[in-house]
């Protein structure tokens, strides 16, 4: 939305710079939940009180206040699967997947981070992308932060590239 002059002035001025994202785009690939054993995913079309909380607990930022990611969320009107990935019978990873216009929006990932790098982030995509497919959506796209190398080198081994990216500047 502003040029790299604009940028500048911000930095030179004292702004810092705040949390670099990518915005990345993909197909929507042919996924087996048969692949993932000892996870079992529990989906639903609206969050519970539960899934919010635990979601907030593990995002960070705005996010992290349970009442405010409770009123996102509640604005969401089109199809949606909100996940939940149980893993040697804990909850260790959600989010959410939105059907729009043949799209599907991954958002909102989250994965406890006691238990990252196992794999479960990849098994909570595989589920929001069958339930995306079943609902004809043949591409997706999301937003990751720029330093989250574990999270981009999934999307990367899902097809996923860059479409953009974008920052922040706080005084």
């Amino acid at each position: 939305l502003a040029g790299a002059e604009a940028d500048a002035r911000l930095a030179a001025r004292g702004f810092a710079l705040s949390v670099p994202t990518l915005t990345l785009a993909g197909p929507v690939p042919d996924v087996s939940l048969e692949a993932h054993p000892g996870t079992a995913v529990r989906t639903a079309p609206a969050p519970s009180p539960a899934w919010i909380a635990a979601n907030a607990a593990g995002y960070g930022g705005e996010k992290a206040n349970a009442e405010h990611l409770a009123a996102i969320v509640g604005r969401i009107r089109a199809p949606a699967c909100f996940a939940t990935l149980h893993a040697d019978g804990e909850e260790v990873a959600w989010g959410i997947g939105v059907v729009v216009e043949g799209r599907l929006a991954l958002q909102d990932l989250v994965v406890r981070p006691d238990v990252r790098g196992r794999g479960h982030g990849r098994r909570l995509v595989d589920a929001l992308f069958a339930f995306g497919r079943a609902r004809g959506a043949a591409e997706a796209f999301l937003q990751v932060r720029e330093d989250n190398a574990i999270a981009r080198a999934l999307y990367a081994r899902r097809g996923f590239a860059t479409a953009y990216g974008y920052h922040h500047r706080v005084g």
